[in-house]
């Protein structure tokens, strides 16, 4: 009896597994057929050479990651940053599609990613950059079901400063704008909740202060149109004065 118990037990247990790995793989299975539907319904009709239709407010956030060296001879800041655009596009919408209603948000490959509009921002004081290429492309690029894009971008900045002897602070902007699309087809804002961030081991000069920020959002009038700009200012306060807390190469 004994053994025709344990026989029985052991039968039970082996169903469970059974049943569970089935399910497993059903739920993957489940998976890869979602993904993959949710990309062709996208971009099957979609052409990224074509903005959205709708004047495209772009919102931003700008997390420093290390600020290595204020330059006060040459006038340069040189950072490291996270940068974060999030906008919308209501032709990736998938909010009205019953059969996606379990993906919160679908995230893009490096190749995938060409397959989208997006918006030319880029720095206006900005002296060289690049982004963040070694073992993996560093960013990433995610879709919410209302069409929301978020772009998010590991960055090597160098940035025009400015000295303000009278305040003694030194004022290191990041002035972003859209190089092409004018304000009434692009604009820029900051994030309410979040513009910017600071890591808590992200200064790595020992001569100034945690510095304080300042955003704000403007309108830059050319030759070839009106641009919507947005600006976060970091205002570096010396430990010692006057500035001999910088490099004056």
């Amino acid at each position: 009896e004994t053994n025709h118990i344990m026989k029985s037990s052991m039968s039970v247990l082996m169903l469970v597994v059974g049943v569970v790995a089935f399910l497993g793989s059903t739920c993957s299975a489940d998976y890869y057929t979602t993904q993959q539907n949710l990309m062709e319904d996208l971009f099957k009709d979609y052409n990224s050479n074509i903005k959205p239709a709708n004047k495209v407010n772009v919102k931003l956030q700008l997390y420093m990651r290390a600020l290595f060296e204020v330059n006060l001879g040459k006038n340069f800041l040189d950072s490291q940053a996270t940068f974060r655009q999030r906008w919308n596009d209501e032709r990736l919408a998938y909010n009205n599609k019953p059969q996606y209603s379990d993906v919160e948000y679908l995230t893009l490959s490096h190749e995938q990613f060409k397959n989208i509009w997006v918006p030319d921002t880029f720095f206006r004081n900005e002296i060289e950059s690049h982004a963040f290429e070694n073992m993996a492309p560093n960013f990433y690029v995610r879709i919410f079901p209302n069409g929301d894009v978020q772009y998010s971008r590991r960055l090597a900045l160098k940035t025009t400063c400015a000295s303000n002897w009278q305040e003694n602070v030194i004022d290191c902007p990041f002035e972003i704008a859209s190089y092409g699309w004018q304000k009434k087809d692009v604009e820029y804002i900051w994030n309410e909740e979040q513009p910017y961030g600071l890591g808590r081991e992200s200064l790595f000069m020992s001569e100034v202060k945690i510095p304080s920020f300042e955003t704000s959002v403007n309108t830059v009038r050319t030759s070839s149109g009106e641009y919507s700009a947005a600006r976060l200012t970091l205002s570096f306060e010396p430990l010692f004065s006057p500035f001999l807390s910088c490099s004056l190469e």
